[in-house]
């Protein structure tokens, strides 16, 4: 049982330790333990600047230090690892392209290609998003 201030320091710095290996890098900001009033205890997780814009990439929420200590690793286990990410990433950045293409009426001979790799990588991140890291 985590109880006392050296314990949850603790466990902080072992949720920024495993924050850290699952991106790859410093988050922009530690994460932050807080207990609202009405006893509800909150573990702010945050990305890299680019990753969060300033805000959480997730929240552990739980009704002891324990119960949200326990959320957070969870919450740490399911993000995406770096290399999935700036996948991820690189497929908005071309949906995005598309889109502007489209929207300025680009010829269909300049846009097929664009529109091809967009279907070949949707295709290929739904067949391999499990097992491709």
């Amino acid at each position: 049982m985590t109880t006392t201030p050296k314990q949850i320091g603790e466990q902080l710095v072992a949720i920024h330790t495993a924050l850290v290996e699952k991106i790859d890098a410093q988050p922009w900001t530690s994460a932050s333990l807080s207990v609202k009033d009405s006893g509800e205890c909150l573990i702010r997780l945050y990305g890299t600047w680019d990753m969060s814009e300033s805000s959480p990439i997730a929240v552990a929420k739980g009704k002891t230090f324990d119960a949200v200590i326990k959320d957070a690793f969870r919450l740490i286990a399911e993000i995406p690892d770096a290399n999935t990410a700036a996948k991820r990433k690189f497929h908005k950045n071309l949906a995005n392209v598309i889109d502007e293409g489209n929207a300025l009426n680009l010829p269909k001979e300049v846009m097929a290609p664009l529109n091809g790799s967009m279907k070949a990588m949707s295709e290929n991140l739904l067949t391999h998003e499990g097992s491709v890291s």
